[in-house]
């Protein structure tokens, strides 16, 4: 097999090139607007490609661990957000009201004082996104950005067939 044939099936199984970044999941919109949560032993990511390419860091987190943890970690905050994204797609108006974040501040980690906790946001589907992405305004930002997200999704053009 020539190296590209290996690379190009490499990457239809959702495997990256560089510096041992994963893709976990994944999700694209009707207008090819594409969603991916990455993962390292280093971070986790969440970025938004438009079907022009342009790139657009929704969501970092900096967390030293194995990349299973952290691959785990990003799957199960994009779980959600894709939930949201397949709703708006489906027809659902996604709002979220200021009032629906849920800043939760950790009061530290180290000896047991309790660590960090993911802040959340709950939109009108019920749907619950949470990001523990650094501080509690960082954490804040991440899911607001992710709620807007959703929030400005369009619903999927239907198809008929005659």
């Amino acid at each position: 097999m020539a190296q590209k044939e290996f690379d190009d099936a490499r990457a239809d199984a959702g495997y990256t090139q560089s510096s041992g970044y994963r893709e976990v999941d994944s999700y694209t919109t009707a207008d090819g607007t594409r969603y991916s949560a990455i993962a390292s032993n280093k971070k986790t990511q969440i970025i938004k490609t438009d079907a022009e390419g342009k790139q657009t860091y929704l969501s970092i987190h900096s967390k030293k661990g194995s990349r299973s943890s952290n691959a785990n970690r990003v799957a199960g905050e994009f779980a959600a957000f894709k939930e949201g994204l397949e709703a708006a797609e489906a027809g659902e108006n996604i709002t979220y009201a200021d009032d629906s974040v849920d800043a939760i501040k950790g009061d530290g980690g180290f000896l047991g004082f309790g660590g960090d906790a993911a802040s959340t946001i709950t939109l009108s589907n019920g749907t619950v996104l949470s990001s523990a992405s650094g501080n509690t305004a960082n954490e804040v930002k991440t899911v607001t950005r992710l709620a807007d997200e959703i929030a400005n999704t369009k619903a999927a053009p239907s198809t008929t067939t005659t």
